[in-house]
């Protein structure tokens, strides 16, 4: 069994460094998969029309993630949030991915 301390020093009980939320990182990542494949609008559109089912859906991914895998749990917890669902939306709704705006700076 462990003790109090192996909790505390634990990375999952452990809270996000100063000014990053967790999570986030990963959106940037799931925003350009989803460009690549060009489902970036399609899931923009399903986020904002499916907001009113969005509580529902987490729950389901929650109870599908031991079957799906914690990908599964992750998008349930952004499902959850209005707030979060509608920045990673705004995220996705960009004109242009954020890697080529980062590599238009390093160019010129």
């Amino acid at each position: 069994m462990k003790s109090s301390m192996e909790f505390i020093r634990s990375p999952v009980t452990t809270p996000a460094a100063e000014g990053q939320e967790p999570g986030r990182d990963r959106w940037r990542r799931w925003a350009s998969s989803l460009r690549r494949y060009q489902l970036h609008g399609l899931v923009g559109w399903l986020l904002d029309a499916g907001r009113p089912l969005s509580y529902i859906s987490a729950q389901l991914l929650y109870m599908a993630s031991p079957l799906v895998g914690i990908g599964a749990e992750r998008v349930g917890k952004l499902l959850e949030s209005d707030e979060d669902s509608s920045a990673f939306a705004r995220l996705l709704s960009l004109d242009e991915p954020l890697e080529a705006r980062a590599r238009g700076k390093e160019t010129g």
